[in-house]
């Protein structure tokens, strides 16, 4: 038996790893097996089959070890977002080329997952400055790097990334402070939406300013050669503006997001 209480609690929080503590005058690790390695805590051979078993359909193993010894094993496991499938065929139509998944979880894990959503690569087991390194890697190649994610050990390739995005609700306040987007409702659907949105918006721009540019052009050439009277090109002018107005207004009418 442990008994705890403040007085004799101190403890360490290993990143990507699992956290440590001392209880009085023993020792308690509980984290994944990168844990178990560095704290040199064996794992029996049915132990750890049992773990990966356990992986293998979507969990992840966390190891309790007390004095150096392994005590338990918890399984736990994230359920997959209801709307996480349709969100990123929609992205993908809308021409988002490629999906990678950073994960801290494991490999056994990050595969079902990636096979379940179509994700093109996976890369599992991730540290938070591996992740840094892999949005480093990718924008050195000349990609535009978006990195959606929640907690604190997304918030340094978040940072990193060109554009930034956060879910807000069950988030952590270190990733929506470095994000540059946060999407308060936990839906995926939103940065669907968003990129539509944002997609929608710079086509209507550059309608607009190609048509503006244009009417101008053709109007001072108009009025230079004489075949456009001054008052003419005016009234021209001012309907042109009128149309690059209605035209930017269709975007009112830019589906909602239902929920």
């Amino acid at each position: 038996n442990l008994k705890i209480n403040d007085a004799s609690l101190t403890g360490e929080i290993i990143k990507g790893s699992g956290i440590t503590a001392k209880v009085g005058d023993r020792s308690v690790a509980a984290g994944n097996i990168k844990l178990m390695n560095k704290e040199n805590i064996e794992i029996k051979e049915e132990v750890l089959k049992y773990a990966t078993e356990r992986e293998k359909e979507g969990n992840t193993a966390i190891f309790a070890a007390i004095d150096g010894k392994i005590e338990g094993i918890f399984s736990i496991a994230d359920k997959i977002r209801d709307d996480a499938l349709s969100s990123l065929k929609e992205m993908r139509k809308n021409g988002i080329k490629r999906f990678v998944m950073l994960t801290g979880d494991n490999k056994h894990t990050a595969k079902l997952v990636s096979d379940k959503l179509g994700i093109d690569e996976f890369y599992a087991e991730l540290l938070p400055d591996e992740k840094v390194e892999y949005v480093k890697k990718l924008k050195k190649e000349g990609h535009v790097v978006a990195m959606a994610g929640d907690g604190i050990n997304d918030a340094p390739a978040i940072a990193l990334a060109d554009i930034g995005l956060a879910m807000g609700e069950g988030g952590t306040d270190v990733a929506m402070e470095t994000a540059d987007v946060v999407l308060m409702a936990d839906k995926l659907m939103q940065f669907s939406h968003a990129y539509s949105l944002a997609k929608a918006t710079s086509r209507n721009i550059r309608q607009n300013t190609f048509f503006a540019v244009a009417v101008v052009i053709i109007l001072l050439a108009g009025v230079l050669s004489g075949n456009v009277h001054l008052a003419s090109g005016m009234f021209i002018h001012e309907a042109s503006v009128l149309i690059v107005i209605l035209n930017a207004m269709r975007l009112i009418r830019f589906k909602s997001l239902s929920y």
